[in-house]
């Protein structure tokens, strides 16, 4: 059977908009990761003030915005950070999973939003190797 991971906001997104897609965060943002993995029960993620996002990376094709875009900040922004941060693109993916359920997001866009951060994200990833989880929290 397949951990799941659970993740509960602790703090409101404060975002200013920038140029473009773009946005900023004025405040930071905690959320708690809770993984069922032996050994680990609970990781703290603080998003510092000042980071940007552009939020869910969505196509602007007419369908794939209507399905996907615009439904969901908390949960692209943890995913966006643990991505810059190296946190490991699979551990990553999964968070933004668990990140939309916490959310709201039904399962049927959630599924496809996930097929599209594992099918898009290989290339904003990177070939970096992830940063240890233990370092991520000590930031």
């Amino acid at each position: 059977m397949v951990a799941v991971l659970k993740v509960e906001f602790v703090t409101d997104l404060d975002v200013r908009k920038l140029a473009g897609r773009q946005w900023r965060l004025l405040a930071d943002f905690l959320c708690i990761i809770e993984d069922p993995e032996p050994g680990v029960s609970q990781r703290l993620v603080v998003v510092p003030a000042g980071f940007e996002t552009d939020f869910a990376s969505v196509p602007r094709l007419p369908l794939a915005f209507l399905m996907v875009g615009d439904v969901a900040h908390k949960a692209p922004v943890l995913h966006d950070y643990l991505y810059t941060v190296k946190a490991g693109r699979q551990f990553a993916d999964k968070a933004f999973a668990a990140a939309l359920a916490a959310e709201g997001i039904g399962a049927a866009r959630r599924g496809l939003m996930y097929a599209g951060v594992r099918m898009g994200g290989a290339g904003h990833y990177g070939g970096k190797p992830p940063v240890p989880l233990a370092e991520l929290l000590e930031r």
